[in-house]
């Protein structure tokens, strides 16, 4: 490669061009900000709830043999705030009501009705923070 082909026109303009594309996107990256933010970690003992009371209440009006609502009593410490509850397996969870204070009990309407030879299992997820 000699001299006079680096000289050119051509090559002088693509070696222009290559430059103010480089400053411009230097310059975009200078303005870019970024909110700070926190991540931590960390660990604590997770104590589980004890149910107790377990009642499925059958359908009055339509079919006898559908589960319509599920209650149970969590006792535990913090107290449970939210509690989902799931009846068939791979199926949806049911999100429940929490009352009480001293003894919280957990009503979840079982939305459709499930049959009550369907019911497989019962799981229940609860916490004292919000479920997702």
């Amino acid at each position: 490669m000699n001299i006079t082909s680096i000289l050119r026109p051509r090559t002088l303009a693509a070696v222009a061009v290559s430059l103010v594309l480089a400053a411009s996107a230097y310059g975009f990256a200078a303005a870019n900000t970024v909110s700070p933010t926190a991540l931590g970690d960390g660990s604590q003992e997770i104590s589980g709830y004890i149910v107790s009371n377990v009642k499925y209440t059958l359908s009055a009006t339509s079919d006898p043999s559908t589960v319509t609502t599920v209650t149970f009593d969590l006792a535990g410490t913090p107290a449970a705030k939210y509690a989902k509850v799931q009846l068939v397996a791979g199926a949806p969870f049911y999100v429940c009501d929490i009352s009480g204070t001293t003894t919280i009990t957990a009503t979840c309407d079982v939305a459709g009705d499930i049959e009550g030879g369907d019911v497989d299992v019962l799981h229940i997820v609860a916490s004292s923070d919000l479920l997702p």
